[in-house]
C-alpha cells in the first residue's frame, strides 16, 4: 500500500509541477554528490555516511579507502568516480530505488524537490506547503467534479457507467493514497 501511495503522490506532483521526476541524489549537482566530492578531497568519509544505512557503512568505508589509495597512485579522477558511483548506488538501493548511474550536470530536477531544498535552506516551509496545498486541492477537486458529473449519467448505459466508475476509482484512489502516505509516514517515520 505504501508504494502505491508514494506512486500516487509522485504522479500527482509530476502532473502538478510539470517537471520530470528524476532522482535528486543521483544528479551531479545534487547534495549527495557535492558532499561526497568534498569528503573525497578532505580524505574523510564520515560526512557522507549519513547518506547510507548503518548496515552499508562498512562497504562504503572500504570503497572509500580503495578509491583514496587509487587516487594517491595517480588515478584520482577514476578513483573519485568509482567512489561516487558506488556511494550513490548504495544510497539509492537503501531508498528502495534502482540505480541507473549518476546524471549529468543540467539534469532536470522535480520542482517540488527544488522547493523542498529551498525550504531547508531558508528555514521556512511555508512557500512549499502553500504551493503543494493549492495543487493537491486542485487535483482532488478536478477528480471529484469529474466523478460527480459522470455519476449523474452512470445508470443510463453500461458504457456511461464505466466512465463514472473510472472517474470514481481515479478520485477515490487519489484520496486514499494521499491519506495513506500521510498516515504511514506519521506512524512509522521516513524509511530513507
Amino acid at each position: 500500500m505504501k508504494k502505491t501511495a508514494v506512486l500516487a503522490l509522485s504522479l500527482v506532483l509530476t502532473v502538478l509541477f510539470s517537471a520530470s521526476v528524476l532522482a535528486h541524489c543521483d544528479t551531479i549537482e545534487g547534495p549527495l554528490i557535492k558532499e561526497a566530492k568534498a569528503a573525497f578531497e578532505k580524505n574523510d568519509v564520515t560526512p557522507v555516511l549519513k547518506w547510507v544505512k548503518k548496515s552499508d557503512e562498512k562497504e562504503i568505508k572500504s570503497i572509500f579507502a580503495e578509491a583514496q589509495k587509487a587516487a594517491s597512485a595517480g588515478a584520482k579522477e577514476i578513483a573519485e568516480k568509482y567512489f561516487l558511483e558506488n556511494l550513490v548506488r548504495v544510497h539509492r538501493v537503501g531508498e528502495g530505488a534502482s540505480y541507473t548511474g549518476i546524471k549529468p550536470e543540467g539534469t532536470e530536477i522535480d520542482a517540488a524537490v527544488l522547493m523542498g531544498d529551498k525550504a531547508l535552506e531558508t528555514g521556512s516551509v511555508k512557500e512549499l506547503t502553500d504551493k503543494l496545498a493549492v495543487h493537491i486541492t486542485a487535483e482532488v477537486n478536478k477528480r471529484f467534479e469529474n466523478a460527480v458529473a459522470l455519476r449523474k449519467t452512470a445508470d443510463k448505459s453500461p458504457e456511461q457507467g464505466r466512465k463514472y466508475i473510472e472517474a470514481y476509482i481515479s478520485y477515490i484512489h487519489l484520496v486514499e493514497n494521499l491519506h495513506g502516505l500521510i498516515k504511514s509516514e506519521s506512524e512509522s517515520g521516513h524509511k530513507h
